[in-house]
């Protein structure tokens, strides 16, 4: 099985579907960011490569949603990578259910999104509204 070097953390992190990129991970391009009279005060921009990404962990991933919750509203409420999992792995996470995909006229729940369990403070999975 395929993994990729979490930049951040150095942990080996599946890559199912992309070559080069973690499963439910991020690529990000740090020169791309500046602008004149900003943090970067030069032109970042002209002088960015794919070379100088960053590649990040699910695990990051989720660590830098939680430690920059504006970075976390910009990209939306959930449904940015699908899980697997009996529980979800993060409240970022989406998952399929058996009708995912498939249409015959009918409505059907075709995912699940992570909502907080009463019973035990955890994350338990929701069905969305039918479609």
């Amino acid at each position: 099985m395929k993994t990729v070097k979490c930049d951040e953390c150095g942990i080996d992190a599946i890559a199912t579907q992309q070559e080069e990129l973690p499963d439910g991970g991020l690529e990000l391009v740090p020169r791309l960011w500046g602008y004149y009279g900003g943090f970067t005060d030069n032109i970042p921009w002209q002088e960015a490569t794919d070379t100088e990404s960053i590649v990040l962990c699910h695990d990051c991933c989720v660590r830098l949603m939680y430690a920059f919750p504006s970075i976390a509203q910009a990209m939306g409420v959930g449904g940015h990578h699908p899980c697997r999992d009996e529980i979800p792995c993060c409240s970022y996470s989406w998952k399929a259910t058996p009708d995912f995909g498939k249409y015959d006229g009918g409505v059907y729940v075709r995912t699940q999104h992570p909502v907080i369990d009463d019973a035990t403070g955890g994350l338990k999975w929701e069905d969305d509204e039918p479609e």
